[in-house]
């Protein structure tokens, strides 16, 4: 016996996070890159957090699964299947919401981030089991069992951090 599915759903109110007092950026970066710099990133110096928590219907997520099972009169059962998801949004959120915003890496502008893979985002996923069930000893059936899993780390970045132009102090 197989079966199949695919399941697309829309992120209807998902989290996101801006800083209120976040100013315009005041520069941009030089040569083909040309994203906004800040040189200053607040517009009062004396408010240190102004997180702001809102929705957004930007981001989805979809997976698709298959397996293929067959139990056998001998006492046999066996099962293979693969899945395979994904997930993109904004913003990963977290418990706390300024952490989440300064935690969310942006390669362009930190209040309106771009669409992007999720830390979440399942990937590929294969998996198998082998089933043997009999009465070894006259009291009740025993089945013994092996289980394979394998399956995608999860999503990376490269993130960087610090001096964007890569300047460094000689001694």
């Amino acid at each position: 016996m197989g079966t199949h599915r695919y399941g697309r759903i829309p992120d209807v109110n998902g989290m996101a996070y801006l800083n209120a007092n976040l100013p315009a950026p005041q520069t941009s970066f030089g040569g083909p890159d040309g994203r906004p710099r800040w040189t200053s990133n607040r517009l009062y110096g004396n408010v240190s957090d102004a997180t702001v928590l809102t929705n957004q219907g930007i981001g989805h997520s979809s997976n698709i699964a298959a397996s293929i099972e067959r139990a056998f009169s001998s006492g046999l059962f066996a099962k293979i299947g693969y899945s395979y998801g994904t997930s993109k949004n904004t913003v990963d959120p977290g418990s706390i919401a300024s952490g989440s915003w300064t935690g969310n890496a942006i390669a362009v502008d930190p209040n309106n981030p771009i669409i992007a893979n999720s830390q979440f985002a399942p990937g590929h996923r294969f998996f198998g089991a082998i089933s043997y069930t009999r009465d070894f000893v006259g009291v009740g059936p025993t089945s013994i069992s092996i289980y394979f899993d394998d399956r995608s780390a999860g999503n990376g970045s490269y993130v960087f951090s610090g001096d964007t132009m890569a300047r460094r102090t000689r001694t």
